[in-house]
């Protein structure tokens, strides 16, 4: 992985891989809807590939509330920070869209599997920088990066992770509501023993079911936040 993190370009050129990714039928192979929620993935490939996951579903929320509230939950101590918490941020990308390279390390609660870390670009994009060839939208978007201050460690595996994250986009709804058609992709590849490991969640059943109740989690949490916002 050597990308540009420093450039502009180089966060919206990822911004509109994932709305490629997320729109392309040919990578969506197996797919199921349970509750409204969809869940999809790819074809597992080798032990070189990203998995690659999808899941999407309409809240009932706008777009511009939701855009605010994954923003704040996602910061330490918010209700959705846990990928973050303990993170080191590495460098400030200041110019739009804004956005910081971070180093995090996680420790495995299973034996025998090596600690893992992760080195990556995060960046927020608003619908006011969103290319127009993705169409009115905004979200966030993550991808693995290379940074001098943190080499890769021969005892640690380091987390590949290619264009992933959330995109929001207006959806009509038949009563008039203002709702919003969020999805997520996530292109993953944990290394080894681990991604067998989620492999085999993901065919068991057990990984979809944790990713519908995550989805479901965020919209319950948009209710909640909802509610504060109109003095409920």
């Amino acid at each position: 992985v050597d990308r540009s993190y420093g450039e502009p370009n180089a966060r919206l050129k990822e911004w509109v891989e994932l709305h490629r990714v997320a729109n392309d039928p040919k990578i969506w192979k197996k797919s199921d809807t349970k509750s409204g929620i969809k869940v999809s993935r790819a074809q597992f490939g080798d032990r070189n590939s990203c998995d690659q996951i999808k899941i999407e579903g309409v809240v009932n929320a706008s777009v511009e509330l939701l855009y605010t509230f994954l923003q704040q939950a996602s910061q330490a101590g918010g209700k959705l920070d846990y990928p973050f918490r303990q993170q080191e941020v590495l460098e400030e990308c200041e110019d739009e869209p804004a956005g910081h390279v971070f180093f995090n390390q996680y420790s495995v609660p299973w034996p025998r599997i090596s600690q893992r870390d992760i080195c990556c670009t995060c960046a927020w994009i608003p619908q006011s920088v969103s290319p127009p060839e993705v169409g009115p939208s905004c979200g966030v978007v993550l991808y693995s990066v290379e940074h001098s201050a943190k080499p890769r460690r021969k005892e640690v595996f380091r987390v590949r992770l290619d264009a992933s994250g959330i995109f929001l986009k207006h959806h009509p709804a038949e009563n008039g509501d203002v709702v919003t058609y969020m999805t997520a992709v996530i292109q993953i590849n944990t290394l080894t023993s681990l991604q067998r490991m989620l492999r085999g969640a993901y065919r068991s059943g057990l990984l979809k079911l944790g990713l519908r109740s995550g989805f479901e989690h965020i919209v319950e949490q948009v209710e909640n936040y909802q509610r504060i916002i109109n003095g409920h």
